[in-house]
């Protein structure tokens, strides 16, 4: 298929590639998340009312405009500044991270199981009818690891 994001076909030869980006993003989204989870949980706290009083209040006029600064104290509240972008950055990466999580989630499974998305959409099909009483096997299958191997090789230990 193609991926828009990698600007390229996903398939045999760069599954790989594929896999490691999704895992990469989900890190880095994972990282801006914590990132942001601080300031994030002050916005709307005492700290937050505090830091606008101790700094004279917060107006906007046409004649006068007074600036929150940062107190010594704890850097981490936001001003009614960064409010926005704060509250904005965490939710974009909480909720584009859990996403992406979960699709790669589910290309890991792909890949324990030595299966492509089209393999995994025609073999539904096939799981839900037994033979003899007996569970479907997927044929290509060797083993999670023998199957983690195929795609990463055996001289890597972590595959990235």
């Amino acid at each position: 298929h193609y991926c828009p994001w990698m600007f390229n076909t996903v398939g045999y030869f760069n599954y790989r590639y594929f896999f490691n980006f999704l895992c990469f993003v989900t890190t880095g989204l994972f990282y801006g998340m914590c990132i942001c989870l601080r300031p994030f949980l002050h916005l709307s706290g005492w700290a937050y009312r505090h830091q606008i009083r101790e700094s004279g209040g917060y107006q906007v006029s046409l004649r006068q405009i007074k600036v929150v600064h940062h107190l010594k104290k704890n850097s981490f509240i936001p001003t009614p500044d960064e409010r926005s972008a704060v509250a904005f950055a965490f939710m974009l990466c909480l909720a584009v991270g859990l996403a992406v999580l979960c699709l790669a989630g589910f290309h890991l499974y792909l890949v324990l199981s030595a299966q492509s998305t089209i393999e995994f959409h025609g073999n539904c099909a096939k799981r839900r009818r037994k033979t003899n009483g007996v569970p479907w096997k997927n044929p290509y299958s060797v083993g999670w690891r023998g199957n983690w191997q195929f795609i990463y090789g055996k001289k890597s230990r972590s595959g990235f």
